[in-house]
């Protein structure tokens, strides 16, 4: 493009606004200024892209995507094709990205090709026309018994204590008591990656046969495209499923939503087993924090489109959530296919625990009244930065004594930990990191309100967390966000209290009624164990599972 500015200048108008900034005593202007560059695009474009080619800006944030097109206008190097293609990849648009790096590929970029195969993984998997091969002659395989059932999981227990591996063992335990066979495959690779280096090829845990299917340390899923890995299940699956000869295959969301469902339809395709698949996320939707491409992109059209192909499907449905359940029927399934089935609790797992003042003490609570999360901190949807800005709102109201318990760990704490100091309360904001599924009734019991304070987004929309089932059976009032899903758990006011999502000062609200009122906690705590002990149950989950297949192959007596 004529008259750019050259690398050098650029770089010392730059260092020029960063220089500004620093004067001005605004250090985090001039970082804010990197992420800004897009809004250079209309003022000054010959500025902006000039700073696009140097590399000043954030070169991992698609908002440089028009910049970069507008780049390219003039001269269409292999770096900026480069850069364009990883920004279209974090964006979502993967067949834009796919056709970027093939012009790569043919300039003779020595990565570009398999940049190409990983992207073309991606898109065949989410192909509503595309399914694995199963090898051989298609046969109809008789089941040894029509009680018994063959899961496909992504990973299991006990190498893995995770709320999925959890809800599977607790749920094939129900299965059990309710009269039925379950057994368990897991994915090439589990538990390799676990840690376990010498694999079996089958175990028998609480009672239970596991499968795990291996090809060695040197078989890496993660570096193929994605459809390698599945195609390679399918085909390690077919002479399992004949040795096993299940009445039903029932598949539970995988790593990127309904993928082993395809496998399971091309096994069915081969042998005649019906499918089950049974939805545990969204993750059409959590592909990405990014809130500006997770429900905007290519990826996530296109994986919503193959997850309710797969919906269609397939023999029958389990749903998480009876708002799930309601999504689905509004996107055309039959809500004959659908049962629901909840998470639940273990009632002897979980009796309610005295508190520990010495705990209490250790993680510097006493005196204060106590507002927990127990879960994950890997995900925007949960909204600790809420329940973070809330604790601040109810310090300028001079609760002081207010402290934020949070257990739990993920790839978010360092950022959240740095949110609490922002806000100037992280000495009120006490972060425990992983702790042992076997003394996490001592942390509930340190909780004076236990609270869920989930985003407006859609899988937090449809999904029910398990933590909250967990206070409620150890009587801890609960407080969670206004959504579908989580009012379900509470019904509010019957056993739980509600806070509009994403509303920081309506927490903060929400929270101080609830902290002076210790009889409306009290009644909370005690309805919500009621209920939840009588209702939600893992065991009582057995007989749901039974009717599901009971629909598909007839009666199991």
């Amino acid at each position: 493009m004529a008259g750019v500015l050259p690398g050098r200048l650029a770089r010392r108008a730059w260092h020029g606004l960063r220089r500004r900034a620093a004067r001005l005593g605004a250090a985090r202007s001039a970082v804010m200024l990197l992420g800004d560059v897009p809004r250079l695009l209309p003022r000054s474009p010959r500025l902006a892209i000039a700073i696009a080619r140097a590399d000043i800006a954030d070169p991992m944030d698609p908002a440089m995507l028009p910049l970069i097109e507008r780049a390219l206008e003039g001269h269409r190097s292999n770096r900026l094709l480069g850069r364009q293609a990883d920004l279209l990849t974090r964006a979502g648009e993967f067949t834009a990205a796919r056709d970027t790096w093939r012009e790569l590929a043919a300039r003779g970029d020595a990565t570009a090709a398999n940049k190409v195969r990983l992207l073309e993984g991606r898109l065949r998997e989410t192909d509503p026309a595309w399914l694995p091969v199963a090898p051989g002659a298609p046969e109809r395989l008789a089941p040894v018994s029509r009680r018994r059932i063959l899961h496909i999981a992504k990973s299991a227990a006990p190498e893995r204590w995770s709320g999925f591996t959890i809800r599977t063992l607790q749920n094939l335990r129900a299965q059990r008591a309710a009269g039925l066979e379950p057994m368990v495959v897991t994915k090439i690779g589990w538990p390799r990656e676990a840690g376990v280096t010498n694999v079996p090829a089958r175990v028998t845990f609480e009672g239970i046969e596991q499968h795990y299917l291996d090809r060695g340390p040197g078989y890496a899923p993660r570096s193929l495209p994605v459809d390698v890995p599945l195609q390679d299940l399918t085909e390690d699956l077919v002479p399992l499923v004949r040795e096993l000869r299940p009445a039903i295959l029932h598949v539970h969301s995988g790593h990127r939503g309904g993928e082993l469902v395809l496998v399971a339809l091309a096994l069915r395709k081969r042998f005649g087993i019906p499918v089950v698949y049974e939805v545990r996320g969204l993750f059409e939707s959590t592909w990405t924090p990014d809130l500006r491409y997770a429900e905007h992109a290519e990826f996530f059209a296109r994986r919503l489109g193959q997850e309710t192909r797969l919906l269609r499907e397939v023999d029958g449905v389990i749903a998480i959530s009876q708002a799930l359940a309601d999504d689905f029927v509004g996107r055309g399934i039959s809500r004959d296919k659908i049962t629901i089935v909840p998470n639940g609790i273990d009632p002897a797992a979980l009796d309610v625990a005295e508190r520990d003042p010495a705990l209490r003490e250790r993680l510097g609570l006493a005196g204060s009244f106590v507002v927990g999360y127990l879960g994950n901190l890997d995900h925007w949807r949960e909204g600790i930065e809420v329940l973070i800005a809330a604790l601040a709102e109810l310090q300028r109201r001079g609760r002081d004594d207010v402290k934020v318990l949070v257990v739990g760990d993920g790839t978010r704490r360092r950022s959240l930990e740095a949110e609490a100091r922002r806000l100037r309360v992280a000495d009120a904001v006490r972060f425990t990191g992983r702790v042992p599924h076997e003394v996490v009734g001592g942390y509930y019991a340190q909780m004076d309100l236990f609270v869920n304070p989930r985003v407006d987004e859609r899988a937090a929309r449809y999904i029910t967390p398990l933590k909250p089932y967990e206070a409620m059976a150890l009587g801890v009032p609960v407080l969670v966000s206004d959504l579908p899903a989580l009012r379900e758990i509470v019904d509010p006011p019957a056993r739980g209290a509600v806070a509009p999502p994403g509303d920081s000062g309506g927490l903060a609200e929400a929270i101080e009624r609830l902290i002076d009122d210790p009889a409306t906690r009290a009644s909370l705590g005690a309805a919500g164990r009621a209920w939840v002990r009588a209702e939600r149950t893992w065991m009582s989950n057995g007989p749901r599972y039974r009717a599901a297949y009971e629909a598909i192959v007839g009666p199991l007596s």
